[in-house]
């Protein structure tokens, strides 16, 4: 039964770091061999690539915006 939950809580921090753009079989290897608990603190302790790529995309679009409108 423990092996079960540290299974899935090792999932839950895989799903995780896929939406934080993070690879997630490593980030499940990383569950399972430290531990769940400790690879989801560290994975929220890391930015967030996904959002910070969206940032990046919408300043960019923003000043080709502001370009044309000179």
């Amino acid at each position: 039964m423990i092996v079960l939950m540290w299974l899935v809580f090792a999932s839950i921090v895989a799903i995780l770091a896929n939406n934080r753009g993070r690879h997630p079989l490593l980030w499940f290897l990383l569950s399972i061999v430290l531990s769940p608990l400790i690879a989801g603190i560290a994975l929220l302790c890391m930015s967030n690539i996904k959002a910070e790529q969206e940032a990046e995309r919408r300043h960019k679009e923003l000043l080709e915006a502001t370009k044309q409108a000179k």
